[in-house]
């Protein structure tokens, strides 16, 4: 049951990481709390600059206990401790206490899931921990880490995701019925870790299984799945990518109904690209991809289409990880040798010869990849487009408020330019769907390279 693993997890990760040994190699940065201190015996946050008492020691003043902290602010305690950006340090003294916190938390919530209680946690709370699993696994992905760090922050996302599942009342549920519904031969997890991105974009082979769907049946699916910690990791990594995406594409889908959208701030850029030879533009810009650099992008951009999800991963930079490039040479020797044949060819032939529209977005992708590369960049340790490219196997860093950046909507087969305002609010500058919306996209940011380096 779950609840008995979910208690022999929390218990040893604590145990095991009562001096964190290894927690203090984690990132290089320092974590800003962004003024929280220390929990008051009432639950409310004292914002204290100094005060960074941890909650393990909350309870116990001179032998006798203390009232006891809410769930909801145990959950606020954890999202401010680990929900930092992954440019910031993570300290073994917050890792710590959030591990204590969550260990509190499984206590309440295994109580209340026991007992049946009316009173079901807050949508808030089990939020808070949604944006801690999404900051772990971010930081993760992006930050140089060594194995022990990995595989500290790989169990503390576990963790959070064990809890993800004792908020949805898996405490009491039995193995027996969700495993006949894990046997069905169209497991959604399987389904989606299968499919490759080629098909979510051209909707082929019956492909309709959507993140949401995905985020719902790992719930489902969990108290069965997650037998033991190192079971639990890659589906608490699939919950939290997909709850990610989920976030972003709702948040981006709301704004505009239409398909094609034009924002009023894009129209002269439209009108200017009319006037000129836009096919012309877009040719000098797959052009940049003639080089060795860009023949290892357009290889890389073709594999992240055409190979299976579970195999591309998600990495920051514009190149293949070691472990996707083992698994595609033992597993998809057909595919792999069809994009590297792809990429001798060049992008620029691609472009003009080849009837794939996936592999003339590729091209497309590894010309833009080139352009917005600084000139003393590396293409296999920098981040792909300075971050400025959202794609379902790319995970950016954070970019300042109004730079422009292209995500692609892969249900809809949409491509967006949208930029962040101060307020953290997003603005829609230009959507539209296939080839030709990538090439107005593309065209888009290009100008603003342009006037990027002419302000320089």
């Amino acid at each position: 049951m779950i609840s008995r693993f979910g208690w022999a997890c929390l218990a040893s990760h604590t145990t095991e990481n009562r001096g964190f040994p290894s927690v203090h190699r984690v990132c290089g940065c320092a974590l800003c709390v962004c003024g929280w201190g220390r929990m008051s015996d009432d639950g409310q946050s004292e914002h204290s600059e100094s005060s960074e008492t941890d909650m393990s020691h909350k309870e116990s003043t001179n032998g006798s206990s203390s009232r006891p902290v809410s769930l909801a602010s145990l959950c606020e305690y954890v999202h401010a401790k680990l929900g930092a950006d992954s440019t910031e340090v993570l300290p073994v003294k917050a890792h710590k206490s959030a591990v204590s916190a969550m260990e509190r938390i499984h206590t309440l919530l295994l109580s209340r899931n026991s007992l049946s209680a009316s009173t079901k946690p807050s949508q808030a709370s089990r939020m808070f921990l949604l944006y801690s699993g999404i900051a772990i696994r971010r930081r993760i992905i992006l930050c140089q880490l060594n194995e022990f760090d990995l595989a500290d922050l790989k169990t503390t996302m576990s963790l959070l995701f064990v809890l993800q599942l004792l908020f949805h009342g898996h405490a009491q549920a039995q193995q027996g019925d969700i495993i006949q519904e894990e046997d069905r031969p169209d497991d959604p997890l399987n389904q989606w870790t299968d499919a490759t991105l080629e098909q979510i974009v051209n909707d082929t082979s019956g492909w309709g299984v959507d993140a949401p769907m995905v985020c719902q049946d790992c719930l489902r699916l969990g108290p069965v799945k997650c037998t033991s910690i190192a079971a639990t990791s890659p589906v608490a990594e699939l919950f939290f990518r997909c709850s990610s995406a989920m976030l972003q594409y709702s948040m981006l889908e709301g704004l505009q109904p239409s398909q094609s959208f034009l924002g009023l701030d894009s129209v002269d850029f439209l009108m200017m690209a009319n006037r000129s030879n836009q096919n012309q533009n877009l040719k000098s810009i797959v052009e940049l991809a003639e080089s060795e650099a860009g023949q290892a992008i357009l290889r890389d951009m073709i594999l992240s289409f055409t190979l299976p999800q579970s195999v591309v991963g998600v990495r920051h930079g514009a190149l293949l990880g070691r472990d996707s490039n083992r698994a595609a040479t033992e597993r998809h020797p057909t595919v792999l040798n069809e994009a590297h044949e792809a990429a001798m060819r060049g992008a620029a032939w691609e472009f003009e010869h080849n009837t794939s529209d996936v592999v003339k977005m590729c091209c497309l992708l590894s010309g833009l990849a080139i352009m917005l590369m600084p000139r003393k960049g590396d293409v296999r340790k920098d981040s792909a487009f300075e971050g400025r490219v959202l794609m379902p196997f790319l995970e950016p860093p954070t970019v300042n408020p109004g730079v422009k950046r292209l995500i692609l909507l892969p249900q809809l087969g949409e491509w967006a330019v949208f930029s962040m305002d101060r307020k953290g609010k997003p603005v829609v500058h230009l959507r539209d769907t296939g080839l030709d919306g990538l090439g107005q996209c593309v065209l888009l940011l290009s100008k603003e390279q342009r006037k990027k380096d002419t302000e320089r």
